[in-house]
């Protein structure tokens, strides 16, 4: 199935463990509300579900593609993307927002920067618009392929116009580096969460401030769950009475 206007009735009811096959196949990424279901699909995924997508497209829309790489990201579900033909343009970072990759001895990889005009004729909103694109492209490299796929010099020279294209050999290589650089930087933020927040930077009144906070949240949960509890006993003491009338019911009956 394809990505593009998705059937979602089709998929509706599969079981958790369920191996998918979708295609992104189209020749070029364009309007985004076209990947709508597709959306819808990968948020109600489980982690328990494997996706292979099978990328041979041309590229398109970088917007659109941020679309979708960002549906892909937020799933819970392992996606591996299949490169067994052309992956240009739009198309390779959608491939690099997915978990893993399974290349093709016949694939071309082919990396540009974002390409497009501004739309007007003013020179004032044709400055700003250019401003606004110049800000997006270094985004997506920034998320991408600065992430140990390209090199700081590659990057430069593929801004000012240079169009790499990688093969299969060469092309493993990157993404093993990707995989690993990407795997390291997630133990990074988990280290960084895990460990206790630095509290040197912060005044005394601030600290003051954030311990009463804390205090009057504590106040409130204290006060929740004395409520639930009564409420528990409540419903307690009402079992018991129905039972005790179901037992004296069948004593009469005796």
């Amino acid at each position: 199935m394809n990505i593009t206007n998705m059937d979602l009735t089709q998929l509706i009811g599969k079981p958790l463990g369920t191996e998918y096959d979708l295609f992104m196949t189209n020749d070029v990424i364009d309007e985004g509300c076209e990947y709508n279901n597709f959306i819808t699909f990968c948020r109600n995924l489980s982690p328990y579900d494997i996706v292979n997508l099978h990328i041979s497209c041309s590229g398109g829309r970088a917007s659109t593609a941020s679309i979708i790489c960002q549906a892909i990201e937020d799933s819970q579900a392992n996606f591996i993307a299949h490169l067994n033909s052309y992956c240009w343009s739009a198309s390779t970072v959608v491939a690099l927002a997915c978990d893993a990759w399974v290349v093709g001895d016949l694939v071309e990889f082919g990396i540009h920067t974002v390409q497009g005009g501004t739309g007007f004729t003013e020179l004032p909103k044709i400055q700003y618009r250019a401003k606004a694109l110049v800000e997006f492209n270094d985004r997506l490299f920034d998320k991408y392929y600065a992430k140990g796929f390209l090199t700081d010099e590659e990057i430069v020279r593929v801004k000012d116009g240079l169009e790499l294209t990688f093969f299969k050999e060469e092309l493993e290589n990157r993404l093993q580096q990707y995989a690993t650089l990407r795997v390291q930087q997630s133990t990074q933020v988990q280290e960084t969460l895990s460990s206790p927040p630095d509290l040197s930077k912060y005044t005394e009144e601030e600290l003051q401030e954030e311990l009463t906070a804390i205090d009057e949240d504590l106040k409130t949960f204290q006060q929740d769950k004395k409520t639930i509890r009564e409420e528990l006993k409540k419903r307690s003491k009402s079992v018991v009475v129905d039972k005790s009338k179901k037992s004296s019911k069948k004593k009469g009956d005796k």
